[in-house]
């Protein structure tokens, strides 16, 4: 097994901190390695050490740009880092940014469904705020996305991942509608097919988050604090931005 796959090992086990000491130590060898400086990023950002995230994947965004003017993806993660750090109008604003540069043609397409998870951040995270221009914006950069997409994908049933959550959020679905995305005949079912699977555990994460940002807005506080807590209890290595919203958005409620 190489240096390289043993890192990655370690993050799928959970072995935070084995994993950031045998980063550090490559990257004492060898500055400007890469692959080092992206384990270490991640295992930072899953210890809560977002300060020391957010540097590496700052290194790791300047060099994507560097060699694809249009790598951008890594813009996303910054901007939930800095929103974690209580950064919220920059992290909004580098959201915002995130999702021009897609309808501008800057940027590569950050998912299969032409960029939408941009869309569900900015709209969750403006909402968060206030700013109502923003979440205006955020809801007609999800519909565009999302019509896009359905232009494309006209014979099929189903909308590439995350397009299902925008329909939700543009009242085109219902949340009900979400969870066949996940295998399983029943709830139960589905959960424990998800915690098996990465792909789903992390489509599930994203439901129940953006479940629970809905009731918290229709006023249901006590169903949104489930659904967080539901959300949470899928609390692995290979996560997704929403989870760490989620451990923050919790947080704030104590």
């Amino acid at each position: 097994m190489s240096e390289r796959s043993s890192l990655h090992g370690l993050l799928q086990a959970r072995r935070f901190e084995e994993a950031i000491a045998q980063s550090q130590a490559l990257l004492a060898v060898d500055p400007d390695d890469l692959a080092a400086t992206s384990v270490l990023g991640k295992a930072f950002r899953s210890t809560g050490n977002y300060l020391d995230a957010l540097s590496c994947f700052e290194r790791l965004y300047a060099d994507d740009v560097a060699r694809r003017p249009g790598a951008r993806s890594r813009l996303i993660d910054i901007s939930v880092l800095h929103w974690l750090l209580g950064n919220k109008s920059e992290a909004t604003e580098m959201m915002y940014r995130a999702c021009a540069d897609v309808l501008n043609r800057t940027s590569h397409l950050t998912d299969t469904a032409g960029g939408v998870t941009q869309g569900l951040l900015l709209h969750y995270m403006s909402g968060e705020l206030g700013a109502s221009e923003d979440e205006k914006y955020a809801l007609g950069y999800i519909n565009k996305r999302v019509a896009r997409l359905e232009r494309i994908l006209r014979r099929r049933e189903r909308l590439n991942w995350p397009a299902p959550i925008g329909q939700y959020i543009l009242g085109e679905a219902t949340f009900d509608d979400l969870f066949l995305v996940v295998e399983g005949r029943s709830m139960e079912e589905k959960f424990e097919r998800a915690r098996l699977s990465n792909t789903d555990s992390r489509k599930l994460v994203q439901i129940l988050f953006y479940g629970a940002v809905a009731e918290f807005k229709a006023g249901s506080g006590a169903r949104a604090e489930e659904l967080l807590q539901a959300c949470l209890s899928f609390d692995g290595p290979l996560v997704v931005h929403e989870l760490y919203l989620a451990r923050e958005l919790t947080s704030n409620l104590r």
